[in-house]
């Protein structure tokens, strides 16, 4: 999988999961790369990349801010990439530009024990709700969404292991398939009678 994708070995991994889509936010959030010390990051965009114009749009803003060996663009993976992707990032970013309605990738990075920086709007706040501060960004936020990624770069493994087993478990009592199932289930009950 790491000479799959060229994986490094040296720089810590930004993961920016989501659809290529302009609402998702991919193009504002090389503004915060510009600022971050890149010599020590690479940001991997992941997502469906069906809307080809976003995405040479994207790839355009990236030549732009000279930002090419610093961020790439992989579009849709398997399962089982993505799986790993997630398992090898440092960091996961999730900065769309209107609140979404659950965000998926939130709960995913939560439940791979990542660091999940995301604006606290939408579902998002509500799944990061009870979590370390660190992961709520105000929306829209740059300087606050820029000193968030250097502190959760600049986190000791120990402190990393700690807060992603305390955001697994926070998934998992409260967001599990199975639950959310139920939950749904329980507001269509009371709905009908």
């Amino acid at each position: 999988f790491i000479r799959k994708f060229n994986l490094p070995d040296d720089k810590k991994i930004i993961l920016f999961p989501g659809r290529l889509t302009k609402w998702k936010g991919q193009i504002e959030f090389l503004e915060i790369l510009n600022s971050l010390n890149s010599n020590n990051i690479v940001c991997y965009f992941i997502g469906d990349d069906k809307n080809t114009n976003y995405k040479l749009n994207l790839q355009k803003e990236i030549y732009k801010k000279k930002l090419r060996v610093e961020c790439k663009i992989f579009g849709h993976l398997s399962r089982e990439d993505m799986r790993l992707m997630y398992k090898s990032a440092d960091l996961i970013i999730s900065a769309p530009l209107q609140p979404e309605g659950f965000g998926r990738v939130i709960s995913e990075g939560l439940a791979m024990k990542k660091i999940v920086l995301c604006y606290n709007f939408g579902g998002a706040k509500e799944q990061i709700s009870g979590l370390d501060d660190l992961y709520a960004v105000e929306p829209y936020n740059k300087t606050q969404m820029i000193k968030n990624i250097n502190i959760a770069l600049g986190l000791s493994e120990n402190k990393k292991k700690q807060m992603g087993k305390i955001s697994r478990h926070h998934i998992q009592k409260n967001f599990s398939k199975q639950d959310m199932l139920e939950n749904y289930f329980k507001l269509y009950q009371k709905m009908i009678l």
